[in-house]
């Protein structure tokens, strides 16, 4: 491990994956990576000697693909940049080089799309009776992360690729962002009876905010909550003199037409990759 960590790797990170997943870190000369015994490759800097050594850890452990850049789960670092302009905050850094020269395929593509503020978009659609659209509560940091991640654990059930983690690692990844993140700009819905159905996390970087995530609780579907969510993101930003939102990291097939003849635009573009061992 000393010569993965003198490669860049970060021990407290290795640390903190190891507490819920197998996970194994490699270095050379060319420089790291690290091997998650499920089958994904993250953290990956080195060169094509590297990562067919990851490769062929994986397929000794049984794996019959390898997936990335994967830091394990999809709650963590993963995603290569593939297209744009711009670098956009909290977004991955890798490239797509080493894992096409590899001889690996596209397993999933992702956007980000940024909307202005149309008055289509920003139309309140209101909320059933009883419901309330709230700012996430600083001063109940941890009571509103613990209801969070129940809305989580419902939200992205289904989602691609997804796989649950413990609360303690969901509450460490966002205890990174105590006293960081401006409480105006996280959106929390609770029904009639004072329960957390949803929230939307975003923040403002420069003259747009930056959408990153909206979870609903999969018992409040259809009611048009986070179409209200949005509306009133989008509304704030206007009010605020910001130009719209960039709507961050969604999955290719899950964009929707929503923000077509708004103005809405592909900013950036992204992608996983994938091969048979």
């Amino acid at each position: 491990m000393d010569a993965w960590i003198a490669a860049g790797g970060d021990p407290q990170k290795l640390a903190f994956y190891r507490s819920f997943m197998e996970v194994t870190p490699l270095s050379d000369t060319s420089g790291r990576a690290l091997v998650f015994h499920h089958g994904t490759i993250g953290d990956f800097t080195g060169g094509p000697a590297l990562l067919a050594e990851a490769e062929s850890r994986l397929r000794a452990l049984g794996c019959r693909e390898a997936v990335g850049p994967l830091d394990g789960n999809t709650f963590f670092a993963y995603r290569c940049v593939v297209g744009g302009g711009t670098p956009l905050p909290l977004e991955p850094t890798a490239r797509p080089e080493p894992w096409r020269r590899a001889g690996y395929r596209e397993d999933a593509r992702f956007v980000s799309v940024f909307a202005p503020n149309s008055e289509r978009v920003c139309r309140d659609r209101g909320l059933p009776d009883g419901w309330t659209l709230r700012n996430f509560d600083p001063a109940r940091f941890d009571e509103e992360l613990a209801a969070m991640y129940r809305v989580t654990l419902s939200a992205f059930a289904a989602a691609w690729r997804y796989a649950p983690i413990p609360y303690t690692a969901f509450h460490a990844q966002y205890a990174a962002f105590r006293g960081r993140v401006d409480p105006r700009w996280v959106w929390v819905v609770d029904d009639p009876h004072g329960v957390t159905q949803g929230y939307f996390f975003t923040l403002v970087a420069g003259s747009v905010v930056i959408a990153k995530t909206i979870a609903l609780h999969a018992s409040a579907h259809g009611r048009g909550i986070s179409w209200s969510m949005i509306a009133a993101m989008h509304r704030q930003a206007r009010d605020a003199g910001l130009d719209g939102a960039i709507h961050h990291l969604m999955h290719e097939d899950a964009v929707s037409n929503a923000f077509a003849g708004e103005g809405g635009r592909v900013v950036r573009r992204y992608a996983l990759y994938r091969k048979r061992l």
